[in-house]
């Protein structure tokens, strides 16, 4: 594991047309190309949960964006963040 946490997101990143929030030190498990969006998954085990709720929540903003209309669920029980929305190119997040 790089203790620098250098890791590289462009798999992910590449797909889309905006600046995402990724948590530190999060580790890309997988990205799934879909006809009209892209979903990847994160593992994040070196900050809590309501650290990376709470920095989505500020990321995101109060408002909607005009180029990154997203939502956001959170499911404590089992520890997972689902963002999901419509980014400026048109596609899915």
């Amino acid at each position: 594991m790089d203790t620098e946490c250098n890791y590289d997101y462009s798999e992910f990143t590449d797909h889309i047309g905006t600046d995402i929030y990724i948590p530190y030190c999060a580790v890309l498990l997988g990205v799934l190309e879909m006809s009209n969006g892209i979903s990847s998954g994160l593992l994040v085990d070196l900050v809590s949960y309501d650290t990376v709720v709470n920095n989505y929540r500020a990321f995101l903003g109060p408002d909607r964006k005009e180029d990154f209309d997203t939502d956001i669920a959170e499911n404590p029980d089992q520890r997972t963040i689902f963002i999901s929305g419509k980014l400026k190119d048109g596609d899915k997040l």
